[in-house]
């Protein structure tokens, strides 16, 4: 399976469902997969494996990368809030030809695309009579030109990836993480069983799509044939009404998130009771912020997700328990807990040595998740992906 064809089954599954609600407005599993359909068509005309995807909250992001995705590519979601000149050179280093540009960043994609080689640019939500910046060096599809289907799903290349992220190395210059479609299925079988997630639930969406949970968001969410919540941007670091008037079930976030919520009282006692699964991750999760959160989501799982993003979204879990004096913590911060079962690790001293539980070292990741390097940096891979004969744990708390 790739990771298309996730959204896809629950496409042909339940058409009708709630898929996605962006700005406010709903669109169906069948409303979507028609925008899809036509916006992959110009993606045949690509002749590189990336997609940039030119978004924020917005309708176009969220169909471009399932666009891509149907048309057997990779999408690399691009930031408009990130400076003009890292976008360039994300855009460079992918070797992208082909950019989808979301409803309200068309004004500035003049300053983007300046300096840069011929691209096809496609803004899904703008009319020919919307677009005030004629690019005669560039070729622009908008949303009347997109009336043929790209018709049956292109499969991407065995071993092929689905999306790249870029972050900041030690000098400040982007650095690529490939994903394959293997990676994120292995994340997204492991936790479907793990939270049974139905076509009754709705999942928050908190992260930038620059951010790798991000793909738990929408992935996990459209693989179960669940609804997807946008949260506006306007009210994303005070979502509490959202939360309720929505009726959310599955929420995901950073923890700064939950502590801007309790610095304004917002996590008052049973404030989200229908909540059923609570996920962190991206930051350490304080204990007295899990405590505030159980008591705010009393039906929910409160679990802290951990994972570095060469080793795709998230590795290891811990669930907090209700009676405070069983949980595991280390000056105030919540543990990481055990690795996914489908994975493994050890903990490798200076020595190289792997050490026994309770002992300090580096933490060392392997499995089906673990991506196999950085993008055209060998020197990089080397130094960070390293085969290991050692003797790897799988059920030891971290």
């Amino acid at each position: 399976m790739n990771l298309f064809e996730v959204f896809e089954n629950s496409r042909q599954r339940c058409p009708d469902s709630l898929c996605l609600v962006v700005n406010e407005i709903s669109y169906s599993y069948a409303e979507m997969g028609k925008w899809v359909d036509l916006i992959a068509s110009p993606m045949k005309n690509s002749n590189q494996p990336f997609i940039g995807v030119y978004g924020h909250r917005c309708f176009s992001a969220y169909a471009g990368i399932l666009a891509a995705l149907k048309a057997g590519k990779a999408y690399v979601p691009l930031n408009p809030k990130f400076p003009v000149s890292r976008n360039q050179e994300i855009i460079r280093s992918a070797a992208i030809d082909t950019l989808v540009v979301g409803a309200n960043y068309q004004a500035g994609i003049s300053e983007l695309t300046a300096n840069l080689e011929k691209l096809q640019l496609i803004y899904p939500e703008n009319k020919n009579n919307e677009i005030s910046n004629r690019l005669s060096n560039h070729s622009q599809i908008c949303a009347d030109n997109l009336t043929q289907p790209i018709g049956d799903n292109i499969a991407p290349p065995k071993d092929g990836f689905a999306y790249m992220l870029f972050t900041s190395g030690s000098t400040g210059s982007p650095k690529g993480i490939p994903i394959t479609h293997s990676n994120v299925i292995s994340y997204l079988d492991y936790l479907n069983e793990r939270y049974s997630p139905s076509p009754e639930d709705k999942f928050s969406q908190t992260f930038d799509l620059t951010f790798d949970l991000s793909v738990h968001d929408m992935f996990l969410c459209w693989k179960a044939g669940s609804s997807l919540y946008c949260i506006p941007e306007n009210i994303l670091m005070a979502p509490a009404k959202f939360i309720r008037s929505n009726q959310l079930s599955m929420w995901f976030s950073v923890p700064s998130l939950v502590q801007v919520l309790n610095r304004f009282k917002m996590l008052k006692k049973d404030v989200f009771p229908t909540l059923r699964y609570s996920l962190f991750c991206g930051e350490p999760l304080p204990a007295t912020l899990a405590d505030r959160w159980q008591e705010a989501a009393p039906n929910s799982i409160v679990e802290n997700i951990y994972g570095p993003t060469e080793a795709t979204i998230g590795i290891t879990h811990y669930t907090w328990k209700k009676e405070k004096q069983n949980n595991k913590t280390h000056n105030g911060i919540v543990s990481l807990g055990r690795c996914f079962s489908t994975q493994k690790y050890a903990i490798i001293n200076e020595a190289g040595k792997q050490v026994k539980s309770g002992n300090e070292g580096e933490l060392y990741l392997s499995g089906s998740q673990v991506s196999s390097g950085y993008w055209k940096n060998p020197k990089k891979t080397a130094d960070q992906f390293v085969l290991s004969s050692l003797e790897e744990g799988k059920e030891k708390i971290l």
